[in-house]
C-alpha cells in the first residue's frame, strides 16, 4: 500500500477547516508540554515540520527564543501571524530547506503519512537543521508488532482514513542510519488507546 497525495492534502484541510489539528485527548497535551518544557532553555530556536496550527509549538516556546513552523497546507499559517516569534513556511517535510539550524526541532504525528522515502528523507532534512548540541523530537504512534497499513473509513474522524504505522523497531532502525544517538520514550500505560499500536516519542541528537 502507499498513500495517495492528494488524498492525505485533502484530509489535513479538512482538518485545518475544523480550527484544530489534534485530535488525541488533553492528557497528551499536558504529557507532551510538560515533557518538552523540561528540555528546553530560554532562546531556544524551534523548528515545528508538519506543524499544523502549531499548539503544542506555539505553547513551549520561550519568551526571548523563535519558532519556525513548516507545513504543506497554507491555510494553518494563520496562526503564527500575531506574534512576532514565529515564522510559517509552506514546504513538505521531506523537501523543506533550512537555512539556518535550530536548537530543537519536533516531528509529532507526521510520520502516520509519509511514505517510507519521505520518512527517510525528512530524518535528512532533520539532521541538516540541527544545530551543535541541538535534539530532535520525532514523536508517532507505533505499531506494537509489525509494520501496520490502514486504509478504512474512521468513526472518530467521520472519513475515510489512510495512515502507516511502523513498528517501533523498524523506526528506530531508520533514525540509528542518520542520528547517533536515539532514545526512544514510550508514553505511560493511562495513554494507550488502541490495543495493537503505542504513541512513542524518540529523542535523538547528531
Amino acid at each position: 500500500m502507499t498513500f495517495d497525495a492528494d488524498f492525505v492534502q485533502n484530509f489535513w484541510r479538512r482538518r485545518a477547516a475544523t480550527g484544530a489539528t489534534r485530535w488525541t485527548m488533553d492528557e497528551f497535551f499536558v504529557f507532551e508540554r510538560q515533557f518538552l518544557l523540561s528540555h528546553i532553555s530560554q532562546g531556544d530556536s524551534l523548528l515545528d515540520l508538519g506543524s499544523g496550527f502549531g499548539e503544542l509549538s506555539r505553547s513551549i516556546c520561550p519568551d526571548n527564543g523563535n519558532l519556525t513552523a513548516v507545513d504543506l497546507i497554507l491555510e494553518y499559517s494563520s496562526a503564527f501571524e500575531d506574534d512576532s516569534r514565529f515564522d510559517f513556511v509552506q514546504s513538505s517535510v521531506d523537501t523543506f530547506n533550512p537555512t539556518t539550524t535550530f536548537d530543537v526541532v519536533l516531528l509529532f504525528g507526521v510520520v502516520t503519512h509519509l511514505t517510507l522515502e519521505q520518512e527517510q528523507r525528512t530524518y535528512e532534512v532533520i539532521r541538516s537543521a540541527l544545530a551543535q548540541g541541538g535534539t530532535a523530537f520525532i514523536k508517532n504512534q507505533c505499531s506494537d508488532d509489525s509494520d501496520l497499513w490502514v486504509d478504512t473509513y474512521s468513526e472518530a474522524l467521520q472519513c475515510d482514513y489512510q495512515a502507516r504505522y511502523p513498528s517501533i523497531a523498524t523506526q528506530q532502525g531508520l533514525l540509528r542510519e542518520t542520528f547517533r544517538l536515539v532514545e526512544t520514550i514510550t508514553y505511560p500505560p493511562n495513554l494507550k488507546i488502541h490495543q495493537s499500536t503505542s504513541h512513542v516519542l524518540f529523542v535523538c541528537s547528531r
